[in-house]
C-alpha cells in the first residue's frame, strides 16, 4: 500500500511539502522512504501497546479500552517514542501564530533583557520563525522524530529552548472521560 503512495507520487508532476516529497526529491528510493515511516510507525506502535497492556486490568482487552486505564503520570511518562513523533509533526504543520498574555502583575523581561513585557500585555510570534529556522533544524522539512534524541537535540539550537511543561502529544491526546 505504502509503495503504491510513494509510486504514485514520484511519478505525479504535483509537488507537496511534506517528508515524502523531501525524500523522493532527495532521490531516495522507495524502500528507504518504506523502511524510515514503517520503522517509527513500528516503535510508535509498540510503546503504546508494551504501556497500555502494563496499567490494563484485562490486558487481553481490545487496546482503544486498555488504553482508557492508562493513568495520566504514565501519558506524561512513559511515551517517549510517541512523544518524538508528536514534536516533529507538530514543528512541521503547526506554522501558526503564538499568542500569550502576561497575567502577571509586573513587567516580565525578555531574554536578551533589553525589553520587558507589561501586565496585561498581549505577545505575539509567528512559530515558524523557529519551526522552519534551517539553522535550528538541519533538513527542516524532513519528519525526523530523532532530531530530538539526546544525541542530536535540534530543538535545543535556538536562542531560547522550548521547555513546555507537559509533552506535546499529551495536550493533543488525552481526552475527559
Amino acid at each position: 500500500m505504502i509503495e503504491n503512495i510513494v509510486k504514485k507520487r514520484a511519478t505525479s508532476d504535483e509537488k507537496h511539502n511534506n517528508a515524502l516529497q523531501y525524500m523522493l526529491d532527495q532521490s531516495n528510493r522507495t524502500q528507504k522512504i518504506i523502511k524510515f515511516i514503517v520503522e517509527w510507525l513500528a516503535k510508535a506502535r509498540e510503546e503504546v501497546r508494551a504501556t497500555a497492556v502494563k496499567h490494563a486490568p484485562n490486558p487481553s482487552a481490545p487496546l482503544r479500552f486498555q488504553l482508557d486505564d492508562v493513568p495520566l503520570e504514565a501519558w506524561e511518562a512513559e511515551f517517549p517514542v510517541v512523544n518524538l513523533c508528536m514534536k516533529d509533526s507538530i514543528r512541521l504543520n503547526l506554522l501558526s501564530t503564538a499568542l500569550q498574555k502576561n497575567i502577571n502583575c509586573r513587567p516580565l523581561p525578555t531574554d536578551n533583557g533589553m525589553e520587558v513585557i507589561l501586565p496585561d500585555a498581549v505577545v505575539t510570534y509567528a512559530t515558524a520563525n523557529v519551526h522552519q529556522d534551517p539553522s535550528i533544524y538541519p533538513n527542516l522539512l524532513v519528519w525526523d522524530p530523532a532530531r530530538y534524541l539526546t544525541d542530536r537535540e535540534e530543538d535545543k539550537n535556538g536562542h531560547s529552548a522550548c521547555k513546555p511543561k507537559d509533552p506535546p502529544y499529551l495536550r493533543v491526546r488525552v481526552r475527559e472521560k
